[in-house]
């Protein structure tokens, strides 16, 4: 499952704070492929884009990445929104309330288990 993950507010280098916190989770840490793409010079752009490309090998894994989503924002105690991008369609983090967890994860159009179901939970 390919999904990409932005900030509304990129700034101070949000993006790359992100991407150091999924990174360094234990849930998601082996489980995803985690990257931010550079612009291509030649195509005239101007510099990296503001996401993070996230390659999921279970659709279980989404949840974990929603839940770790959450915790960033509430760690840097940042109103941020991430939002989760996958085939065009998109789902806000906003919190980590199960009933969030499972919004998005339909929105997104994956199954999954309940968030008080996942293991290490």
């Amino acid at each position: 499952m390919h999904l990409q993950l932005s900030v509304d507010r990129a700034a101070n280098g949000d993006i790359f704070q992100l991407h150091k916190w999924l990174a360094s989770d234990p849930r998601i840490a082996g489980r995803a492929s985690l990257s931010i793409p550079q612009a291509d010079p030649a195509s005239g752009a101007m510099g990296p884009l503001e996401v993070i490309d996230v390659v999921l090998g279970r659709s279980i894994d989404l949840c974990a990445l929603i839940v770790a989503c959450a915790a960033w924002r509430e760690a840097k105690r940042n109103s941020a929104t991430v939002t989760i991008e996958r085939q065009g369609i998109r789902a806000e983090v906003t919190d980590a309330e199960p009933r969030s967890i499972e919004q998005i994860t339909e929105t997104i159009g994956s199954d999954c288990l309940p968030y008080e179901d996942m293991p290490d939970n």
